[in-house]
């Protein structure tokens, strides 16, 4: 409600925006459990269309069950190959300002540039506010529609009548859901978008853009467990200043230099390390860094 006051300009920020939610002691946040390729490529090939090119824009650029629902033709830029994301299809059915209020501009992949190139060919582009997807009677999408849709795909896809392919390719995963009690939703395909981004070393402040959440802890608490975790990094670069003897022998190899910490200091050579360690980690982190 605060935040809509703020959207409104009624107030000039959120007095409650820094208060944090108190965490219960033990908690432990539900890892989210990924699809597989394999698991995608099914149900895009079992999809009925529209709702392949839809689930299609959710696994290649992130966006919620509520946003495909919400696109405009001229949210589409096909020369750019940019998706904009500036509104969503609300619970009642009516149109609505996107999640946390973060409009955000994503990447086409290629994968999704054909779907939607034909898509929009189909149903004309003349008209620039209409939206992309419509029910056959002519009203907007919502993301439960989205959702009972997936559903019933993947029960046609695990039938007994269904392909042997398909049925074994979600068995493990319908075992899992019959343990926890999770059933498939659309905003599966967005988890799956996500761990795509950090499978490619993707950071997390690039990944929460893309996605549109409201800051790198909602990111962090819901997607820590699939950022690799580098062993030995941290023992690396301490040890690369300050282990003695490894610093000393390096500097007996040369020759000429005194030996211990001491001579690498006289000869300026720990500041080097300090100041390559330095670039390092600014490089990782991707700010720029001068010579």
């Amino acid at each position: 409600m605060l935040n809509i006051a703020v959207n409104d300009e009624i107030l000039h920020k959120n007095p409650t925006r820094k208060i944090e939610v108190p965490v219960l002691p033990g908690f432990q946040p539900t890892k989210v459990d990924i699809l597989t390729p394999d698991e995608v490529f099914a149900l895009l090939d079992e999809f009925n269309e529209p709702f392949s090119t839809m689930f299609r824009i959710t696994v290649d650029a992130g966006l919620r069950a509520s946003e495909v629902a919400g696109l405009r033709v001229c949210d589409i830029d096909l020369d750019r190959r940019e998706i904009h994301v500036v509104q969503q299809v609300d619970k009642a059915g009516a149109l609505a300002a996107v999640k946390n209020y973060k409009k955000r501009t994503v990447e086409m992949p290629d994968d999704l540039y054909g779907p939607l190139k034909k898509h929009l060919a189909k149903i004309g582009v003349n008209d620039r506010e209409r939206l992309v997807f419509l029910t056959p009677t002519g009203k907007s999408y919502r993301g439960k529609n989205l959702t009972d849709n997936m559903r019933r795909t993947v029960r046609r896809l695990t039938e007994p009548r269904g392909r042997w392919v398909n049925r074994s390719t979600f068995r493990p995963r319908m075992r899992r859901q019959a343990s926890t009690g999770h059933k498939f939703t659309w905003h599966d395909g967005r988890h799956f978008y996500v761990s795509l981004l950090i499978a490619q070393g993707v950071d997390v402040a690039q990944v929460r853009a893309a996605v549109g959440h409201s800051s790198s802890k909602v990111t962090l608490d819901i997607y820590t467990h699939l950022w690799p975790r580098p062993s030995g990094s941290q023992r690396r670069a301490v040890d690369a200043v300050m282990n003695r003897s490894a610093v000393a022998a390096e500097q007996d190899s040369e020759g000429d230099a005194k030996p211990g910490v001491e001579g690498a200091v006289a000869d300026g050579d720990l500041s080097e390390r300090v100041d390559d360690l330095e670039h390092e980690v600014l490089a990782a982190e991707g700010t720029p860094t001068t010579s």
